[in-house]
């Protein structure tokens, strides 16, 4: 079977009218703009304020990372929010007055962050819409800063500040801290992360020769504090002594007293005794008067004599007694005769021995 050829006719291109190319290509165009302009990216730490010019109003708060949509007409405005360095060194270091007049080169650090909450970046655009992080370090940041380095470093002296730099850079950070903290500005839109002063620039010259001179007067008030303790010392040594020696003074007075009140007592106890005896010998006495006066009594009753006569009587009776202890064996036998003496009315006792008188 033969093949029969077949012409089979080209198609020839499709010619597309040029005001339809043209609305093509300005749609494409238009759909590239808008989405150009209605897309916009925000990195890690930032944050985009979405304003609507129309409305005059912020309209949205993004924090990236993050890809968003708005209108073509809106302004996303992107906001470092991670942590700013702010340093004032080198030719804007933060010059000082010292309090006797020096001027003293202040190297300072404030590091900041801007609050991650809406309210916060949408504070700070509203007060600084151009370059914020700009005019928070011109008008707050360097501003707090050299109140606070003209503060702290206008009560020191010179002299004063090479050996406290550490205590004084403290004081200025500490004190920077809480100005920028306190700022009416700022405070509702940024934390203070740190604040660092990096350097007190003196004159190393100058430095060596103040603590040249504080070394001096280190070692003077040294050797005044070694002077005074042995001062101190000999003083407390001189003090023991006086103290001891009131001790001893005091013992021996103390004893003294003792030994005086141990005398009067036994002086007290002798005394007491004397009086006991006396007592008793008077006693003793009044007794031997009371029985010589019975005894003279009953020879006047028994011999009807006076008082007188019987007084004799009594006595020679009582040498009669004595004797008789004395001479037992010659007085054994003796015996008182009373004589009435011949014209007159004395009667005599005498002392005779019996056998005799039997004998006359």
């Amino acid at each position: 079977m033969a093949e029969v050829p077949v012409r089979v006719p080209r198609m020839g291109r499709i010619a597309l009218p040029k005001t339809l190319l043209f609305v093509v290509m300005v749609v494409l165009v238009g759909a590239i703009v808008y989405l150009a302009s209605s897309t916009f990216q925000v990195d890690v730490g930032e944050a985009a304020v979405v304003i609507d010019p129309f409305q005059g109003r912020i309209v949205d708060v993004v924090f990236g990372p993050a890809f968003k949509w708005k209108l073509p007409w809106q302004e996303a405005k992107i906001i470092p929010v991670s942590v700013q360095t702010v340093l004032l060194e080198d030719r804007k270091a933060l010059v000082a007055v010292t309090k006797d007049g020096a001027r003293v080169p202040v190297e300072v650090q404030v590091r900041y962050e801007v609050r991650k909450e809406p309210s916060a970046v949408m504070w700070l655009i509203q007060k600084y819409p151009e370059d914020p992080h700009g005019r928070i370090k011109r008008e707050v940041i360097e501003r707090a800063a050299y109140e606070a380095v003209r503060s702290v470093i206008g009560k020191y002296n010179l002299v004063e500040i090479v050996p406290k730099i550490q205590e004084i850079s403290e004081e200025i950070a500490a004190y920077l801290k809480q100005l920028l903290i306190e700022d009416p500005s700022v405070k509702a839109a940024i934390d203070i992360v740190d604040v660092v002063v990096k350097s007190i620039d003196i004159p190393k010259e100058l430095s060596n020769a103040i603590l040249r001179k504080l070394t001096a007067q280190q070692e003077a008030e040294a050797a005044k504090y070694e002077a005074q303790r042995e001062i101190i010392r000999a003083e407390m040594e001189a003090e023991k002594k006086i103290i001891a020696a009131n001790a001893t003074a005091m013992q021996q007075i103390i004893a003294a007293e003792a030994e005086a009140k141990r005398r009067i007592i036994e002086a007290n106890a002798t005394a007491a005794k004397l009086v006991l005896e006396a007592r008793g010998k008077a006693q003793a006495i009044l007794e031997q008067y009371r029985g010589e006066a019975l005894a003279i009594k009953a020879i006047m009753e028994t011999l009807n004599i006076t008082a007188e006569e019987a007084s004799k009587v009594y006595y020679y009776i009582k040498l009669v007694e004595l004797y008789r202890e004395v001479l037992p064996s010659a007085l054994a036998n003796a015996r008182i005769t009373l004589v009435t003496v011949p014209g007159g009315n004395t009667t005599i006792p005498i002392l005779g021995i019996l056998p005799l008188l039997e004998q006359g």
